[in-house]
Parts: C-alpha cells; structure tokens; sequence
C-alpha cells in the first residue's frame, strides 16, 4: 500500500511530467513534443503517453508526429528500463530481463509503425 506521501510525490510527479511536455509542445511545437516526451519517457511512459495523447491520436491531423513520439518514448522507456535492471541486478540479471524488455517493445513499436 502506499502512504500518503507516497501517492502524493507520485502524483506530482506524473502531473509535472503532463505540464512539461504541454509547455514544451506549446513553445516548440512537434520538436517541444518529442523533446519532452522522451524526457518524460526516462521517468514514465504513461504520462508521457498520456501527454502526448492529448493532442490527438495517431490517426489525426497531428498523426505523424504524436506516433513518432509515442514510439521514441517507448524505445527510452525500455533502454532506461534494461538499465535499471543492470543497476539492480547486475549484468546476469539484465542479460536475463532485457531481451523480453526490448522484444515487446520493438513488438508494440512495429504495430505503431504499420498504422
């Protein structure tokens, strides 16, 4: 369970991850957007996902650019993930983790890239 504080920093967090990918696509449009979501994506892909989902889907006017971005943060996501396994578990671990890591994600990243 988490405590209060807990939920609260994550909440923030997550939060200050959604505003910071809006302020930068604001300012900088589609290169604010993928700059932002692939800092974000180092932290969460949720919200970064759910911060770029804002703009639309990737069927939309903005279509290209939002898929691009969704993929990109889902590429760091897992390259920030088989690095914290490395950290955690040392090389045996990672050696263990990452392949899954990396095969669903280039999986989930080659739908994208079919639409």
């Amino acid at each position: 369970m988490f405590k209060l504080r807990d939920a609260l920093i994550i909440a923030v967090l997550l939060t200050a991850i959604q505003v910071g990918v809006h302020l930068l696509t604001a300012w900088q449009g589609d290169a604010g957007m993928l700059a932002g979501t692939l800092l974000a994506a180092l932290a969460d892909v949720h919200a970064a996902t759910a911060a770029v989902l804002v703009r639309g889907a990737p069927g939309s006017a903005a279509g290209p650019a939002i898929a691009s971005a969704l993929m990109a943060a889902l590429l760091v996501h897992a390259g920030s993930k088989c690095v914290v396994a490395l950290a955690s578990g040392g090389w045996r671990y990672a050696l263990a983790v990452a392949p899954g890591i990396v095969a669903h994600t280039l999986a989930f990243v080659g739908v994208l890239a079919l639409q």
